[in-house]
């Protein structure tokens, strides 16, 4: 399968973005959280003209996301987690087709796989259940327990992130190696290792 993506990989280079005008035409926004080094995905063919991309952990993409490449265009079932997540799908999409996306299926209306609608433009029909519509439509989406929970990883992983800049780490001044006795007044202090 290695052999498969890298192969892939080395056609799509070599093929020049201009001799394909849905690509060449292709305006990918840049959301906030854009900002990653190396691939957000690994395509795996699945069969002919079906893929399934995984997110390669360099970007949060939430979920997998399941490709149908048509005649003419692109299915793309669930769009992600975030608006940068669903912007890096559309552009490592060129890897494997010059076709464009036409069709977004979202499996349901959770965060991990829905957030990156809005991504896609007039142009793209993002299909749904009606309940998930529905859910969507209520911000039932952004409401539920797992939302609030990771909403809160987020805000301490910002704190602990904001907190590292700069960040120089200092060794011990002093060492021991089995035992050692501070005085300090007329308190004995023991440390035992």
């Amino acid at each position: 399968m290695k052999q498969f993506i890298v192969g892939l990989a080395v056609f799509a280079a070599c093929q020049s973005p201009e001799s394909s005008p849905a690509v060449a035409e292709l305006e990918i926004p840049t959301p906030s959280g854009s900002n990653f080094e190396g691939p957000a995905f690994e395509f795996e063919r699945v069969s002919e003209d079906v893929y399934q991309a995984r997110g390669t952990g360099n970007v949060s993409v939430g979920s997998n996301a399941s490709i149908v490449i048509n005649q003419e265009d692109v299915l793309v079932v669930d769009s992600h987690v975030s608006p940068a997540a669903a912007a890096a799908l559309m552009r490592e999409l060129r890897l494997i087709t010059d076709k464009p996306v036409k069709y977004v299926v979202n499996s349901h209306f959770h965060f991990d796989h829905a957030h990156g609608n809005q991504i896609y433009g007039d142009d793209v029909e993002i299909i749904g259940h009606e309940y998930t519509r529905d859910m969507l439509a209520n911000g039932e989406s952004v409401s539920g327990h797992t939302y609030q929970t990771m909403r809160l990883t987020w805000v301490e992983q910002a704190g602990f992130a904001e907190g590292q800049q700069g960040l120089a780490p200092i060794p011990p001044y002093r060492t021991l190696s089995d035992r050692m006795t501070i005085y300090r007044g007329g308190r004995e202090i023991q440390l035992h290792f």
